[in-house]
């Protein structure tokens, strides 16, 4: 279950955290779909018609390219983030090193901040910080995949 990416990077994206369309953040655009099936038909009159289709399972689908000519966006894009976070980044950080892959909920975090840090935060701060958390994720893997692959340009599908 979960809205997954495939292609030169991969991965799910945050369910009920990240949205779809967040490598946009890091300078990723819509490739336009070429059509994939051409259905031929004949008319009354013998004549052939073509009639354009596209195949179904990208009607769920969207296909993103991010230059490597973009790749100061993405280093931007993450600083941003980091600093959107400011110290939040190693606290939740922390939280999922120290078990938190295997599952999470709201409260479980706000548990940990404030059992680590004394600190006390709300859900609104909670869901604001993880949808950035992810954000930067997502750019961190883009950029990744540009180090190990220079003036390569990233192409992926990402499930709406």
């Amino acid at each position: 279950m979960g809205r997954h990416y495939d292609g030169d990077i991969s991965g799910k994206f945050w369910f009920g955290v990240q949205d779809s369309g967040d490598a946009e953040h890091f300078g990723a655009y819509e490739i336009e779909r070429e059509t994939i099936n051409t259905t031929q038909t004949e008319d009354d009159d013998g004549n052939i018609i073509y009639e354009d289709e596209e195949e179904e399972y990208h009607s769920g689908f969207i296909d993103y390219c991010i230059s490597f000519d973009r790749i100061d966006d993405v280093k931007e894009g993450i600083e941003l983030c980091k600093k959107q976070m400011a110290g939040n980044y190693k606290t939740i950080s922390d939280f999922f090193e120290g078990g938190g892959n295997n599952g999470y909920n709201d409260e479980m975090i706000i548990k940990y901040y404030k059992d680590t840090h004394g600190i006390i935060i709300n859900e609104e701060f909670l869901r604001s910080n993880m949808e950035i958390y992810a954000r930067l994720q997502l750019g961190i893997q883009i950029l990744v995949y540009f180090n190990e692959n220079p003036g390569k340009d990233c192409h992926f599908t990402a499930e709406m």
